[in-house]
C-alpha cells in the first residue's frame, strides 16, 4: 500500500472530517512512524492490487525502494503502565474499568516495587 493509498483509506473511513478518528494496530497505539530503506530489517512483501499472468494475485518481494514503517506498542497498557508507574489512566466508561483497573493497579504496583528497588540499588553503592 502507498502514503496515497492509505492516506484516502484513512481520510475514507474518517466519517466526520475531523481527524479525530483513532488509529490502531491490533488494538495497539502507534508509536512509531519513519522512512526506512527498503532493505532496513529484511525485504518488505506487498500485494499488488493486479493481477499477475494467468489472471492470478500478484506479490512483490522489495529491497531496493523506501518503505515507510508504522509500528504499534507492542505490549499492552498493563505493561505500559509498570513501566510508567505515574501514568494517569482514564476509563472511558464502567465497562473498561471494571475489565482493565485491577491489571492496571497490579502492574502500577509492580513498576513502583521495581522502582523502589532500583532506588536501594543506588543507595547501597
Amino acid at each position: 500500500m502507498t502514503v496515497n493509498e492509505l492516506m484516502k483509506l484513512l481520510q475514507d473511513l474518517d466519517e466526520d472530517g475531523q481527524g479525530d478518528l483513532e488509529v490502531v494496530i491490533d488494538n495497539q497505539p502507534i508509536t512509531l512512524v519513519t522512512r526506512l530503506p527498503g532493505f532496513y530489517d529484511g525485504c518488505y512483501w506487498r500485494v499488488c492490487n493486479k493481477k499477475g499472468e494467468g489472471g492470478f494475485p500478484r506479490i512483490e518481494i522489495c529491497a531496493n525502494k523506501a518503505k515507510l514503517l508504522i509500528q504499534a506498542h507492542r505490549e499492552g497498557p498493563a505493561m505500559f503502565v509498570e513501566d510508567n508507574p505515574n501514568t494517569e489512566v482514564y476509563y472511558d466508561s464502567e465497562y473498561t474499568f471494571d475489565h482493565w483497573d485491577r491489571y492496571i493497579e497490579k502492574a502500577r504496583l509492580k513498576g513502583m516495587i521495581y522502582e523502589v528497588n532500583n532506588m536501594r540499588e543506588e543507595w547501597d553503592d
